[in-house]
């Protein structure tokens, strides 16, 4: 039997990410963005702390089809390619989660240390489909997490991107059993700290 003092930091976390279903107020994004509709490349700045944080790089589109691909610019203007976002190898068509000026959501991403190492890792919840058609052409949240080694290299696991795409969709569940319907509005930290508690030994 599961112990209530377990689930009650669970039910915080989902019910922070969802909150009314609307999303939480932001800090101003710094973000960039070059191409329209499917065809895009966004960078956002902010994320991490420091003058010379690098900046994140999201890209999707004609030159990388139905994938969305992050990275990250150094200051120097160097690039840093991160592993394949989780949804890009499971569904396919992914793409940043933008907000009503067409830019990248803040509350979709975050530089913590989620693993408790004392490095920056990065989280991501973006938007994924399933295809075309009356099933598949919904949106629903899917989520990866990249451990920073504190060095300059990052990694996933997809174990852990797994079970943070199933918590983004757990919390935020649309009112007809479709994933995603309500969006993930909230922390996204907490839902990646308790993907990875439950993902890495």
């Amino acid at each position: 039997m599961t112990r209530p003092t377990v689930l009650l930091p669970l039910l915080a976390a989902l019910a922070a990410a969802c909150g009314d279903r609307t999303p939480a107020p932001a800090p101003p994004v710094a973000a960039t963005c070059d191409g329209g509709g499917m065809a895009r490349t966004c960078e956002v700045s902010g994320l991490f702390a420091g003058a010379a944080a690098p900046r994140l790089r999201l890209a999707t589109g004609d030159a990388v089809p139905d994938t969305l691909r992050l990275s990250l610019v150094r200051a120097d203007g160097s690039v840093v390619p991160l592993p394949v976002f989780y949804g890009s190898t499971v569904w396919g068509m992914c793409g940043p989660t933008v907000d009503a000026r067409d830019l990248p959501r803040r509350d979709r991403l975050a530089a913590a240390d989620v693993n408790g190492d004392g490095a920056d890792d990065l989280v991501v919840v973006a938007e994924c489909m399933t295809g075309m058609g009356a099933t598949g052409a919904h949106p629903f949240p899917a989520g990866a997490v990249y451990l920073g080694d504190g060095r300059g290299g990052w990694r996933s696991v997809a174990a852990v991107d797994s079970t943070l795409t199933d918590l983004a969709q757990a919390a935020c569940g649309g009112a007809d059993g479709r994933p995603g319907g309500g969006g993930v509005a909230g922390d996204v930290r907490a839902l990646a700290r308790d993907a990875v508690r439950r993902s890495l030994p």
